[in-house]
């Protein structure tokens, strides 16, 4: 039989575990957890502890009187059950409604596959191995997916960009031809285009320096490299070698030693004879100096003591017009001789001796005049000195008279 006293200490243990335990009415019973840790099991009468359900994904269980079952994990509350629970743009992924590739996003959360660039997707993202660039959400360079490279960069695909035309005959200097563009690879940035392996500017894009473009950077957009005339800023920006750009001038013009046909082809405006009889010219330096002369067409240079051009020859460069020629020995010559005339000496005065009258007996040939430069008088056959009439006449005491000139008949002959 139990002694008043122990009767009155378990009461006692009674009620504390009554008021730590709350009262059902005030719903002070033990909290359900939080979504993600279990509520503790409340110590009441099996009429005052009853089983709370776990919380919603935002809250703990409700204490509406009852805590939650003792070591019950809390269940994620159910977004969807279907997909037609997320709409059209969406589809029901383990109770939460994920949205379609090419939808925009904020993270990958949000999406059945990945984010990249703000949209859902099921490509490759960046570093990742591929094969082809559809695999990437990027493109595919060097087997790794990466986004697409700028001015400089590695590119796979070579398509053969515009090329820098044909020069045309250096005699002529034909400019440099565009050629078609290539499509804009999706290795490279747009507008860029993928050539031997870099990614390069086409023509019509802004650019910094050569080496940024297909073809060639002139006043900072790219352009087909340039022929005769054509503008440059170095020279690099002409179509071969056989040019080079004019400092002053801007343009590309033959450098020396370059065949060609008009003294403005030349860097040095000086086209001069390559050959004996001139059909063939090539660029010489500046201070060439060699009219009616010509020098080999590879030496850089003419002067005064290069061979003569052929006689009757033509040299463009001031001896090329339909009234001059070049003598063959140097010098430029008109084409009309001139007319010869030789004085001869008065040997006699003849029977009348009066002077320079028909009956003058002639002798000796004096110097022949009348002819041009490069031109020599000829004595004609039969042309020996003889008194000429002049066909002029005078009467005197002893008849009449013929004025006369002693002189003998020639002819004007190239020296």
């Amino acid at each position: 039989m139990r002694s008043t006293a122990g009767i009155v200490a378990g009461l006692l243990v009674v009620g504390l575990f009554a008021n730590c335990g709350g009262s059902d009415s005030e719903g002070t019973g033990a909290k359900g957890g939080s979504a993600n840790v279990s509520g503790e099991g409340g110590d009441g009468p099996s009429n005052t502890g009853a089983t709370s359900s776990g919380g919603t994904s935002s809250t703990a269980g409700k204490a509406s009187g009852t805590a939650g079952d003792a070591g019950t994990p809390a269940v994620e509350p159910t977004g969807c059950t279907k997909d037609a629970d997320c709409g059209a743009t969406g589809k029901c992924v383990a109770t939460v409604c994920k949205k379609n590739d090419g939808q925009t996003c904020a993270t990958s959360a949000e999406c059945q596959n990945a984010c990249i660039d703000k949209v859902c997707t099921d490509k490759l993202a960046d570093g990742k191995d591929c094969t082809v660039d559809n695999e990437c959400a990027h493109t595919c360079i060097d087997s790794v997916c990466a986004p697409a490279s700028d001015v400089g960069g590695d590119c796979d695909v070579d398509l053969g960009a515009g090329g820098a035309g044909g020069a045309g005959s250096v005699s002529s200097g034909g400019a440099g031809g565009a050629g078609p563009d290539a499509p804009q690879a999706r290795d490279c940035a747009a507008p860029l285009q993928c050539f031997a392996g870099k990614c390069l500017t086409p023509n019509g894009e802004s650019c910094k320096d050569n080496v940024d473009c297909v073809n060639s950077c002139v006043k900072s957009v790219c352009q087909p490299k340039q022929g005769l005339d054509g503008t440059c800023d170095d020279q690099a920006d002409c179509i071969s070698t056989a040019f080079v750009c004019d400092a002053t001038a801007k343009k590309c013009k033959l450098d020396l030693k370059q065949q060609c046909n008009d003294n403005g082809q030349c860097q040095s405006d000086r086209c001069l004879c390559s050959n004996s009889d001139c059909s063939v010219r090539t660029c010489k330096t500046p201070t060439s100096v060699c009219l009616c002369r010509w020098s080999p067409a590879d030496s850089p240079s003419c002067d005064i003591n290069s061979a003569a051009l052929l006689k009757n020859k033509s040299d463009p460069n001031g001896c090329g017009d339909s009234a001059h020629k070049c003598d063959g020995a140097g010098l430029c010559i008109g084409n009309t001789a001139g007319d010869c005339e030789q004085k001869c000496k008065i040997a006699s005065n003849g029977g009348d001796n009066l002077p320079g009258t028909a009956d003058d007996i002639c002798t000796s040939f004096l110097t022949a005049s009348g002819c041009n430069s490069g031109y020599h008088g000829q004595i004609s056959a039969n042309g020996d000195c003889k008194a000429v009439k002049t066909g002029t006449t005078f009467t005197d005491k002893n008849g009449t008279h013929y004025d006369a000139v002693c002189q003998a008949a020639c002819t004007c002959e190239q020296n």
